[in-house]
This record gives C-alpha cells, sequence and structure tokens, in this order.
C-alpha cells in the first residue's frame, strides 16, 4: 500500500513573503527541485488587465505567499519561472499566464496543467481544483475565501490557508495523475497542449479581430457588421490605454445594438437601451463610428 502524501495527512503551512531578500532565497530553493506549484490570487472587476494580489510557490517543502504590493524586485521569481530546469505545475491557468505575461513578461517554462492532464484522463475540459483533490485523495477542499478581495491588507488568516492549500495539494495531486497519464498514450499530447497554452497567451491580440467577441455578430449585415469592428475596436483601445474593463465602458450587446441601428443622435443610444453613463461618457464616440 502506497505511503499517503504528507500533504494529505497535514493542512498547509506557509511563510509570508514581504522582502526582496526573502523572495531570492525562496526562488533559489525553488530553482533546486524538479517542479514546483504556482498560483495567483487577483482581482478583475473594473479593469482591463488584473491586478495581482498574492503569490502562491510551493517547493514541495514550503509554501511562499508572496505579496507583490511589498516586493520591488522580482528578478529572482522571474528566473524561477524562465528555469528550464524546473517544472512548474498549475491548474487552470490561463488568467494566472495572463497576469506572468503582463507583470513579468516572463511566462512559467516548462509547464504543466493539471486541468490538461485531467482532460486526457477523462475527466472533461473543465475539471476544478477542488472536484480533483477530492476524486484523487477524498478531501473536502474550503472554497469560501474564494470572493475575496486579494488587494485588501491584512489578509485574514482564513484567507491565507485559502491561498496556501491552492499550491499545497498540487504537486500531490500532480505526481497522483503522472501516474495514471503514464499508462495512457496521451503525455505527450498534454504537454503539446500545455505548450500552445503558452504560444496563445505570449500572441497579442489584435483591436481589429475585437468584433469576433461581440454575441450575435453573425445576425448583422456587411454594413452593421464593419460598424460592429469599428465599435469593438474603438472600445479595445479604451480599456487599454483607461485600463478599464470593456464592459465599464459600453456593454457587448449594446455595441451591437448600436451597430445594427446606426444611430444618429446621441439621443437616440438611450431609446436603444444604452445606459445614462455609457452615452454620457461615450456616446458622441458610438455615433461617430457609425
Amino acid at each position: 500500500m502506497p505511503a499517503i502524501k504528507k500533504e494529505i495527512k497535514n493542512p498547509p503551512h506557509f511563510q509570508i513573503v514581504t522582502s526582496d531578500i526573502v523572495l531570492a532565497e525562496v526562488c533559489q530553493r525553488a530553482r533546486e527541485k524538479s517542479c514546483v506549484a504556482l498560483d495567483t490570487e487577483f482581482i478583475r472587476t473594473r479593469t482591463f488587465y488584473p491586478k495581482l494580489g498574492l503569490i502562491q510557490l510551493y517547493d514541495g517543502e514550503q509554501v511562499s505567499l508572496i505579496d507583490p504590493l511589498e516586493i520591488d524586485d522580482f528578478s529572482p521569481f522571474i528566473d524561477l519561472l524562465a528555469d528550464q530546469n524546473v517544472v512548474k505545475v498549475l491548474h487552470a491557468c490561463k488568467e494566472d499566464l495572463e497576469i506572468f505575461h503582463h507583470y513579468f513578461k516572463q511566462l512559467p517554462t516548462p509547464l504543466i496543467d493539471t486541468q490538461v492532464m485531467s482532460h486526457f484522463l477523462g475527466f472533461g475540459r473543465s475539471m476544478g481544483f477542488a472536484s480533483l483533490i477530492y476524486h484523487y485523495f477524498e478531501l473536502e477542499l474550503d472554497k469560501g475565501a474564494s470572493r475575496t478581495d486579494w488587494l485588501a491588507r491584512p489578509l485574514s488568516e482564513v484567507q491565507l490557508r485559502y491561498a496556501a492549500a491552492d499550491v499545497w495539494y498540487l504537486i500531490p495531486l500532480y505526481e497522483e495523475m503522472q501516474q495514471h497519464l503514464a499508462q495512457t498514450p496521451w503525455q505527450s499530447a498534454v504537454q503539446n497542449e500545455c505548450e500552445f497554452l503558452l504560444e496563445k497567451c505570449q500572441k497579442t491580440k489584435s483591436p481589429d479581430t475585437a468584433y469576433l467577441d461581440i454575441p450575435n455578430g453573425w445576425k448583422l449585415n456587411e454594413r452593421e457588421l464593419m460598424a460592429l469592428k469599428l465599435l469593438a475596436k474603438w472600445r479595445v483601445e479604451e480599456g487599454i490605454k483607461r485600463d478599464i474593463a470593456l464592459n465599464f465602458i459600453v456593454k457587448s450587446e449594446h455595441l451591437w445594438l448600436v451597430a445594427k441601428h446606426f444611430p444618429k443622435h446621441t439621443s437616440e443610444l438611450l431609446d436603444l437601451g444604452l445606459l445614462p453613463m455609457e452615452v454620457r461618457v461615450n456616446g458622441k464616440k458610438n455615433v461617430a463610428a457609425c
């Protein structure tokens, strides 16, 4: 009978990293390991770019909760992300990759995503971390702190334990799933999919194609679709410039209505159902785009 992993027998223990010196020590130790677990906590409600609130790192011995609000020199962490001798294990990593790319201009390589592994092991494409932990170890994770304001300080003990758990159990999960994956023909497919996630993250999405993300664009004729393309491009450029979430500029469904009906005056925008704030701040630009 296989030995029970220490992470399954014990609750997560962690240290909080708030200085450049300690971060450098933590990253140096991590670079001596064959793999580490990574996760991030962030806020993304009204901003175009996510606001990083916490980085979780587990090297198989120590969970480090890195406070990005206190760190000035991230170069040791960036070096860890780039270290080709250390596999970085994440779960459902799409938004984490976006954060690493935006903040550090460096993606975690080589990468293994346990959600990708779960898909090739027959769990479906969107298997949650807590569900996998329960499936393999019959442990129920407390997700009560998932709606935390990760930019608030101080973070409570409950919030910190929640954040630590996301990496504390990730390495034993990866090791367990890797044993099962080794019995399938899908190992190279998992690796290829993870490499594709990295490549996709590095590709800058052109504002010219933003209209493709607007629902029901296929219902528009050629002239209306061109208007939607111009409106969607303007909205993305405005979002980047002002670092504001797109739907806080103009909702997607309202862009579609403007493209469909070609209003000539801002007063018509209210009749279409646009919000007063949308009309007051951006109404003239919406009309001009048509």
